[in-house]
């Protein structure tokens, strides 16, 4: 497997998180009757989906972190496999 396979292999195994950052509003959890229910427990719900929200935020920013160093690995393995070809 070739050096842009690999990475690439790397970056759509962490593509959920990204699609889970992306949900409109950063609405993760609702209310089953929101005209009811929402002076009892909007706040409440305002809080867990903010909270959720920052937690994917520092997910993905360790994912970013993991493909940083992922990619820098495969590329010293590509040239140390090139150095080795050479000699």
């Amino acid at each position: 497997m070739d050096l842009l396979d690999r990475y690439l292999q790397a970056v759509k195994k962490h593509l959920p998180w990204l699609y889970l950052l992306a949900i409109p509003h950063h609405t993760y959890l609702t209310l089953k009757h929101p005209e009811l229910d929402q002076a009892q427990y909007g706040a409440t719900l305002d809080l867990v989906n903010r909270s959720i929200h920052l937690s994917l935020e520092c997910v993905c920013a360790f994912v970013f972190i993991v493909l940083l160093v992922e990619s820098g690995r495969l590329c010293l393995d590509a040239r140390r496999k090139r150095e080795a070809a050479m000699r």
